[in-house]
């Protein structure tokens, strides 16, 4: 099969190209394959439409440059429109030498601008009229395909005219169709009325007036509303069960004194604090769950608060120098701290410690809802009913009912005031809120004791190398050697701080020691604290001394 005619291979162009570069032409009877002759028409079509793809872009660059241009040849005419109007009034008035020379020398560089300028117009005419025939070749090219595509787009048009005028006839049918039967039935109607017998008529059209839907909040009653309202910030929930009659309202006991706050003048924690006791506790029967047991406080503290606290005591507290349970919030202490601690004697204990942000938010709400429970294990702390803490018995409650005593304090021991205010206070009986396992809550399987055998002497002024610490051991073994016994005193002095230790041989004459020397001494003496550590160790001493007296006594 030879080459279809038309095609590249066929023109004078290629064989003009095969002779330039020392190519053969296919001989004249060379037959081509159908798949070749498809990839010869394939590469033909790319080729046209590569043509006319630049024939595009060279169509806008030419566009483009003729647009910039023109402006340039207006400002042109303009100039040399100025120039022309200068050269008729240089004619009526005369000019000076220099003048006139400049003018010459510019009307010589205009006429060569516009010769420029006439030559750039030829060239860019005959350019146009080049592509213009370029322009003319290809379209005759692609004017049979150009014209069968019309014809297409002509027969789609008329049928989607055909189709959309159908639709359009349809609906003003259906309008005419709707308007004639309202016609009717409005004649009909007319005519019922105009009878005047109104018995048995029915004009089809009775008007029914929508049934309001009644809301819930118009069914409820006034007692259901009350009941069901929000929580005031200054009351308990309803599903706390503090009822009136399982307990006491310690505050207010009166109307005039609504909310209780600390003064804010006070150097004493006892100056001005707010005290009430805690009538009718009975350890016994609070292991049981009966009995006053729950202490329930509704309070605020303010975002900007650093701080506050409140303690229950023991009967003989002596101006509560001796405290069973201290709960002090401190919001700028390492990121926020809740400190939970006794006191003895005037001596606080190792305290447990939690950060504030494994609690309910404390500071900056609105209202906050705080029970203590106690029962035999120790003193539970639920805050908005999540039970985050639990301080452990340090101290033997009575055996026998007693008075217990809740105090507000006005500051801390150093003098910084408190701030927080105190809605409302309960005490009473409630079923036990803890868990069967309390295993994560904090405080829980701790243990902290007075040490039998040890004092702890605070005050002190600070020391700092080792001959000072040999000076106060001496200082202290002096001061103590009568209550030693044979082997003496034993005693710790640390470095950089302002208290030591003392230890005795027995438990008695640590007492008589603490006694005796508490008043007469210039520091401040307590007992000292025994850690779970050193509880084990007497422990085991015990057991061990009473393994050799048992065997001494079988021997």
């Amino acid at each position: 099969m030879a080459p279809p005619p038309g095609t590249w291979r066929s023109t004078p162009k290629a064989a003009e190209h095969a002779a330039k570069y020392n190519f053969n032409l296919l001989p004249e009877d060379f037959e081509f394959t159908a798949e070749e002759q498809n990839l010869i028409q394939m590469y033909d079509t790319v080729k046209q439409f590569e043509r006319e793809a630049t024939r595009l872009k060279e169509k806008k660059a030419r566009e483009r440059i003729y647009a910039n241009n023109q402006p340039q040849q207006q400002q042109q005419v303009d100039d040399d429109d100025e120039q022309n109007d200068q050269d008729e009034n240089g004619k009526l008035s005369p000019v000076p030498p220099t003048a006139a020379a400049s003018a010459a020398g510019l009307a010589s560089n205009k006429k060569r601008k516009a010769g420029r300028g006439k030559k750039k117009k030829a060239s860019s005419a005959a350019g146009v009229m080049h592509d213009s025939s370029e322009e003319d070749e290809n379209d005759a090219e692609s004017a049979q395909s150009d014209a069968d595509q019309n014809m297409d787009a002509i027969t789609l048009a008329e049928r989607r005219a055909a189709k959309l005028e159908a639709l359009r006839g349809e609906v003003e049918g259906k309008k005419n169709t709707m308007t004639e039967e309202e016609l009717l039935e409005e004649q009909r109607r007319k005519e019922l009325l105009a009878t005047n017998d109104d018995d048995g008529i029915d004009d089809g059209r009775v008007l029914k007036r929508k049934r309001p839907i009644p809301s819930q909040e118009e069914g409820k009653s006034l007692l259901s509303k009350m009941m069901t309202a929000q929580t005031p910030p200054h009351d308990f929930s309803e599903k706390l069960g503090l009822k009136t009659w399982k307990g006491t309202v310690l505050f207010p006991q009166t109307t005039d004194e609504l909310t209780w706050s600390p003064p804010e003048s006070a150097s004493n924690p006892n100056d001005g604090a707010f005290l009430v006791p805690m009538e009718n506790f009975d350890i016994t029967k609070a292991q049981n769950g009966e009995g006053p047991n729950t202490l329930a406080l509704k309070f605020t503290a303010p975002s900007d608060s650093k701080r506050f606290s409140f303690n229950i005591a023991g009967p003989g507290h002596e101006d509560f120098d001796s405290i069973l349970f201290h709960f002090n919030p401190r919001q700028r202490q390492k990121g926020g701290q809740l400190v939970i601690n006794d006191k003895q004697k005037g001596q606080w204990g190792r305290p447990v410690q939690l950060p504030l942000s494994q609690v309910p938010l404390i500071f900056g709400q609105m209202s906050v809802t705080l029970l203590v429970q106690i029962n035999g294990d120790g003193f539970d702390i639920f805050i908005e009913g999540k039970h985050c803490a639990r301080l452990e018995h340090r101290t033997e409650l009575p055996s026998k009912p007693c008075t217990l005593y809740l105090q507000f304090p006005s500051c801390d021991d150093y003098g910084a005031p408190e701030n927080w205010k105190v809605f409302k206070a309960w005490w009473g009986n409630k079923e036990s809120m803890a868990k069967d396992d309390i295993s994560s809550v904090a405080g829980v399987n701790t243990f902290d004791s007075v040490h039998p055998r040890k004092l702890f002497i605070q005050g002190l002024p600070k020391i700092r190398d080792d001959r000072e610490v040999e000076l106060r051991r001496a200082e202290l073994e002096r001061i103590f050697h009568r209550y030693g016994g044979a082997r003496g005193v034993s005693t710790l002095v640390p470095k950089n701080v302002g208290y030591a230790f003392v230890e005795f041989e027995t438990d008695q004459m640590c007492n008589k020691a603490f006694q005796e020397m508490a008043d007469k001494y210039p520091f401040k003496i307590t007992r000292a604290r025994r850690s779970k550590h050193e509880a084990l160790m007497d422990k085991r001493a015990a057991e061990a001394a009473a393994g050799n007296a048992k065997s001494a006594g079988d021997w």
